[in-house]
């Protein structure tokens, strides 16, 4: 719903252009002189965070994009040949034709569906038999030694 104050809705809709706070409050007309302070507090009122998330979710409904979408452009892009494209007299011309970055697109989908792992090594330097313990006993141990970090 769009707030009462004309200067805020302003500053709403000029802030997701960019998620910029401090430009979107300096478009607006207010001064530029403490504008990242000033800015800062209005991200703060409850009224104009819910704006702000009201008018987000308004732009992606208009786009259309669901994850389901960025997904499948991401794999069109990452599994797009580009073979028999941009060839002159027989040979690939490749600086003529602007390609998507396959590596990055098949990199954010591996990312999602968690195909790469990092490996961690964890050396144990201690052995405790928690199985006699309450859980208010774990808690106080596990509380006890994070202070000690």
């Amino acid at each position: 719903m769009e707030l009462k104050n004309a200067k805020h809705e302003r500053f709403c809709r000029e802030y997701i252009i960019d998620l910029n706070a401090t430009q979107a409050y300096i478009r607006v007309g207010y001064k530029e002189r403490g504008a990242d302070a000033s800015a800062s507090r209005l991200l703060g009122n409850v009224k104009i965070k819910d704006r702000i998330a009201e008018l987000s979710l308004e732009s992606i409904d208009k786009l259309e994009m669901t994850a389901a979408r960025v997904l499948e452009e991401i794999g069109s892009i990452a599994f797009h040949d580009i073979t028999g494209i941009g060839v002159v007299d027989g040979k690939p011309v490749w600086d003529a034709i602007r390609t998507p970055d396959k590596l990055k697109a098949l990199d954010m989908l591996g990312k999602h569906f968690k195909l790469f792992t990092e490996k961690h090594e964890v050396k144990v330097t201690e052995r405790i038999d928690f199985s006699d313990w309450s859980e208010a006993q774990i808690l106080e141990y596990i509380n006890k030694n994070q202070e000690n970090k």
